[in-house]
């Protein structure tokens, strides 16, 4: 498991935005996750680009990681310390 892949499996159930490299966008529920960043939302807002889409029909999408350009999170669902000390430590063993 990656770092990232567990930062976001503790958010589970917390609302997410995902931006996807063809810029399309997905605001919902955060499902699941893998450690390849596969995502699965769902309880979409589907406001916005979905008027006019196929998408507006759906209710769970699944993303795959390695199309995500930007996950959007909300600050107070990340405790960014913890997160910057795993980063700096995951950093310094690399180097080892």
């Amino acid at each position: 498991m990656t770092l990232f892949s567990g930062m976001f499996e503790a958010l589970i159930g917390k609302k997410i935005t995902i931006e996807m490299k063809n810029d399309l966008s997905f605001s919902g529920t955060l499902n699941s996750v893998d450690k390849y960043m596969n995502m699965v939302i769902s309880d979409l807002d589907k406001s916005g680009q979905y008027e006019t889409t196929a998408a507006k029909l759906l209710n769970r999408v699944f993303v795959r990681g390695s199309d995500v350009r930007y996950a959007y999170l909300d600050r107070s669902a990340v405790d960014v310390e913890q997160l910057e000390e795993l980063t700096r430590k995951e950093g310094l063993s690399a180097k080892s």
